[in-house]
């Protein structure tokens, strides 16, 4: 098997064609590096997609649950983040995973995996007096405790008086300052397996999917709500909390900038714009300034903002009891939804569960990479394009996403945890 390293990729053996360039929307001209991608076959094709993917076995203690983690972004920095932690607590042990999908950078998505995991842990045993429901409660609360202790210490620590040359000088006022104004979209999954039971909490547009097992059949259904500008009753939300202001939605996103419409962090949309207009000119000066593009969406979402917030962290969270039989649970970053084939959601999420029970390829370990391996063979591809697929058509399209030359993200950041519950 070649070995593939980054001297090779950037060597390229392949050429773009036009249906190539189609296939991945491109709508700008490459330079000769970036017409030039490795086509990977086989073996070496799944082998190269677990390498960078990160494809795990997680370990647990319970023998008939089994945990399986991925994060892919093959060119790009990725500013997703997965947690998984078992949990010894007074009132039971559980099972917890976190995918954080972080925007605009890093320093958001960091900072809840530092310390969100500190605050559930406490919630559970506190609302689990008042059972399942008691839980649901706490955990709702922990959220929305952690996102305003992220506004009120970038204020405690930014003042009116704030200079850039006091935060370029103080790590503390920088860190603020970056955790706050970068956004997070996070989905957790708590499983209880003792008792069967199972919470998702979800703040923005990752997502979790339960199927289970019925007589060779697999019932599957979602456990989260997209809370984006694709979905009408959040768009209609936001107006009715805004009445009058027109450029409250614009495009689709909130302010004109965000597409989830539930975040934690990104509190120059929950904040005043006064002062947002300063944390602007601050960030500049300590970070990387935007493009000017980003400049003019900027100056846009500082006209509109009149009467924030507009973004919340209020959590959906959904207690339920797991059924009988084979359970699977998924928990993603929306850059699983972004790469899927065109359909019903209902058909993407068929579609991963045959992907993950289907016989394993030459090379593939984990039912994480066979997902992966088949939505990036298919991606965003219509029915009827996908019925005229060949498998050398699919390797084709899947080295594309893992093996294009460029300085920009082909694909989202995707992230996906994969949980299988046995009786």
């Amino acid at each position: 098997m070649r070995s593939i390293n980054s001297r090779a990729l950037a060597e390229g053996h392949e050429r773009l064609t036009d249906k190539d360039l189609m296939a991945l929307q491109v709508d700008k001209p490459l330079s000769r590096t970036q017409q030039h991608f490795v086509l990977l076959h086989g073996e070496e094709l799944a082998s190269y997609l677990g390498k960078v993917s990160k494809a795990q076995q997680v370990s647990v203690t319970w023998p008939n649950i089994k945990v399986y983690s991925a994060s892919l972004q093959p060119r790009a920095p990725n500013y997703d983040r997965v947690v998984i932690q078992e949990l010894d607590l007074a009132s039971g042990r559980y099972l917890l995973v976190m995918v954080i999908d972080g925007h605009g950078g890093p320093e958001c998505a960091d900072h809840t995996v530092k310390y969100l995991p500190d605050l559930l842990r406490p919630a559970i045993d506190q609302g689990a007096s008042g059972g399942a429901d008691g839980i649901s409660q706490a955990l709702a609360k922990a959220v929305e405790e952690f996102d305003k202790k992220l506004g009120q210490t970038l204020k405690e620590h930014i003042g009116e008086d704030a200079s850039p040359e006091s935060v370029k000088k103080s790590q503390v006022k920088r860190k603020a300052l970056l955790s706050a104004l970068r956004g997070a979209c996070i989905v957790v999954v708590i499983v209880e397996p003792a008792k069967g039971k199972v919470w998702t909490v979800n703040v923005g547009d990752s997502l979790a999917v339960q199927a289970t097992e019925s007589s060779g059949e697999w019932d599957i259904c979602t456990l989260t709500e997209d809370h984006n500008g694709y979905n009408q009753k959040e768009i209609d939300r936001i107006r009715k909390e805004h009445p009058g202001e027109e450029d409250c939605i614009m495009n689709g996103r909130v302010l004109g900038r965000t597409l989830p419409t539930r975040a934690l962090g990104d509190f120059d949309e929950k904040f005043e714009a006064d002062y947002v207009k300063q944390l602007y000119a601050l960030v500049d000066k300590v970070a990387l300034q935007p493009l000017p593009e980003g400049q003019k969406i900027r100056r846009a979402l500082l006209k509109a903002n009149l009467h924030p917030p507009y973004l919340t962290a209020k959590p959906d969270v959904i207690h339920r009891t797991l059924p009988a039989g084979k359970v699977i649970l998924l928990v993603a970053s929306d850059g699983l939804l972004e790469v899927s084939p065109k359909g019903s959601r209902q058909a993407q999420m068929k579609g991963w569960i045959r992907s993950a029970n289907r016989a394993s390829r030459p090379g593939e370990k984990t039912p994480v990479e066979r997902i992966i391996r088949d939505v990036l063979g298919e991606a965003k591809q219509g029915e009827a394009e996908r019925a005229e697929n060949r498998e050398e058509d699919k390797e084709r399209l899947a080295s594309l996403y893992l093996g294009i030359r460029h300085n920009e993200q082909w694909m989202d950041d995707l992230s996906l945890v994969y949980i299988a519950i046995t009786p």
